[in-house]
């Protein structure tokens, strides 16, 4: 997933590495106890939506639920979307992304959190990325 994203740059590989250790902890300190496996796994794909598709990341800062319906196209669980999706749904390298884990059985990578859930995320990298 970072090498599609990043490519072979190791400074914005070791910038996001740091961004993502940071919000976890925070996201921690937060709940009180680790953050599950597909949580950081969730987290990880946020970071890499915000620094790699900025528009669609801009999308979800005023309508969170819609990384979870993307990321259902993207699995083949749904062919119906919003119309505001749509040009989000033709980026190739967005949807790529967002099908990483889906022929994976069990163990594979989560789907989408919730809206809630998302917004929350979005606050702490904003809060661990020091940005407005």
């Amino acid at each position: 997933m970072t090498r599609t994203a990043f490519g072979p740059s190791p400074r914005r590989l070791k910038r996001y590495v740091n961004v993502l250790n940071l919000a976890t902890t925070i996201l921690e300190r937060v709940s009180g106890e680790p953050l599950h496996r597909d949580r950081r796994l969730q987290l990880a794909e946020l970071l890499i939506l915000r620094s790699e598709h900025r528009a669609f990341y801009g999308h979800l800062v005023t309508r969170p639920g819609a990384w979870a319906q993307l990321k259902d196209i993207a699995w083949g669980r749904s062919s119906r979307a919003d119309t505001s999706l749509t040009p989000f749904a033709a980026d190739e390298s967005l949807m790529r992304l967002l099908a990483v884990g889906r022929d994976h059985r069990g163990g594979g990578f989560p789907m989408a959190p919730g809206a809630e859930d998302a917004e929350r995320m979005m606050t702490t990298v904003r809060a661990a990325s020091g940005a407005p």
